[in-house]
C-alpha cells in the first residue's frame, strides 16, 4: 500500500472523528451568552452554561480535525508522485497505520478538548461568581 494511500485513509478517518466532534458541538455561544443563562433563574441556569460551553469544545476540535483531514487529503492529491515513491509491505499495514495515526491524533484532540472545556468553565465561574 502507497504512503499516499495510507495518509488518504487516516485522512478519511480524522473527517470521521471531527463529524463525532460536530455532532456534539456548537460554537455560536459565548462567553456573555453563557454568563446571561447562568445567573438567570436564581442560579438554575449554571449547569446549561456549563454544557454549552463543553458543547462549544467540542465543536472547535472537531472543526481542527475536520481541517486537518481536508489538509492531508489535500497533499496527497496535490503530490501524488512524490509519496508514491513511498510505500508500505502490505495492505494490511497500511491500514493499521492508517488508523493508528488517526486514533493518536483523536487521542490528542480528546485531550485538547478536555482542557479547552476546563478553560471555558473557569472563565465562566470568574464571570459569575457572585452573580449566581
Amino acid at each position: 500500500m502507497s504512503v499516499a494511500a495510507v495518509l488518504d485513509l487516516a485522512a478519511s478517518c480524522l473527517g470521521l472523528f471531527s463529524a463525532l466532534f460536530f455532532c456534539i458541538g456548537i460554537l455560536h455561544l459565548n462567553p456573555n451568552r453563557a454568563e446571561e443563562i447562568a445567573t438567570k433563574m436564581w442560579g438554575k441556569g449554571q449547569a446549561i452554561a456549563e454544557e454549552m460551553l463543553l458543547q462549544k469544545s467540542d465543536f472547535i476540535v472537531g472543526a481542527i480535525l475536520l481541517l486537518l483531514s481536508f489538509l492531508v487529503q489535500f497533499i496527497v492529491k496535490a503530490f501524488p508522485a512524490f509519496l508514491s515513491q513511498l510505500a508500505t509491505q502490505e495492505q494490511l499495514h497500511g491500514v493499521a497505520i492508517s488508523i493508528a495515526i488517526a486514533s493518536a491524533i483523536a487521542v490528542v484532540a480528546r485531550t485538547a478538548n478536555r482542557r479547552i472545556g476546563k478553560v471555558f468553565l473557569r472563565q465562566l465561574q470568574e464571570r459569575t461568581a457572585g452573580k449566581v
